[in-house]
Parts: structure tokens; sequence; C-alpha cells
């Protein structure tokens, strides 16, 4: 019998899924017909392997995705979180806070050094969903006025 996933977890799949799906079709350009789009191959990962599978799966996806779009202007990213957004599904800015390590060795290091790093951190600031708690906050802001400063 297979295990029940906390709550919190199944959150995670549900909005991992939800990211994924519009990310094979709208970044990778999967149209939700083939079936190599994760819409179709997500159901039978969860009947063969479980849920929890599933989810290690969904998490990498969404990371594959993350990676893929490092490169984005910071309009492509607007407009990509604005699109996320109106279909209630977290933005790109918000999971790239969550999932990228790129965001978690600028947070640990204190300082952005280059203009990739800053897009990444101007993105998340100014993302009104991004679930910031204010020190968090207040410490990119501070790390994006320093990087504007010339330091």
């Amino acid at each position: 019998m297979a295990r029940q996933m906390s709550p919190e977890c199944e959150q995670e799949f549900e909005e991992l899924r939800a990211f994924v799906d519009f990310c094979s079709t709208n970044i990778f350009g999967l149209s939700p017909d083939n079936p190599a789009h994760v819409s179709h191959t997500l159901q039978g990962i969860v009947e063969k392997f479980g849920k929890s599978k599933a989810l290690n799966g969904l998490r990498q996806a969404a990371n594959d995705a993350i990676e893929a779009t490092g490169g984005f202007s910071p309009e492509r990213v607007a407009q990509l979180d604005s699109a996320l957004q109106e279909k209630g599904i977290l933005t790109l800015s918000e999971m790239r806070r969550r999932h990228s390590s790129t965001y978690k060795r600028i947070l640990k290091r204190g300082h952005i050094k280059t203009e990739t790093e800053y897009h990444l951190i101007n993105g998340i600031v100014v993302d009104n969903t991004a679930l910031l708690m204010p020190p968090e906050r207040t410490s990119l802001q501070n790390m994006l006025i320093a990087y504007e400063n010339g330091g």
C-alpha cells in the first residue's frame, strides 16, 4: 500500500505540476497533445512509481525550467510571471526564489556579482507574489542598491 503524502507535499506536487505543465507548453514549446508533454507523462509516473517519486521528478523538472530561463531578459520573465499569475500558478520569479541554487548562493554570499544575478534578484523583489519575509526582502533590496551603486 502506498504511503499518503503530507498536505504540504500534496500542495507542492500540485504547484509544481501546474508550473511544469505551463513551462512544457510555453517555454519548451511542446503541444499539450504531444505524448512527451508532462500532462501525459506525469500520470503514468504516478501510477507506476507513486506520487512521492513523481514529486521528485517534478522538482527536477522545475529546476530544469528555472535553469533554462536563466538567460531570459527581465521583460520576458515579467511576461511569463504575468501569464503564470493570471492562471493562478506560482510565478517564475517565485519558483526561482524557492528552488534556484544560484539564488541561495547569492543570499549566502550577501552581494550580487553579475548583471545576471542582478536581474534574478530584481525579478524576485518586484514579483508581488514572492513570499519574502521582511528581513529577506530588505537584504535583497540592499544588495540591489549596492550593485546599482557600483559595489
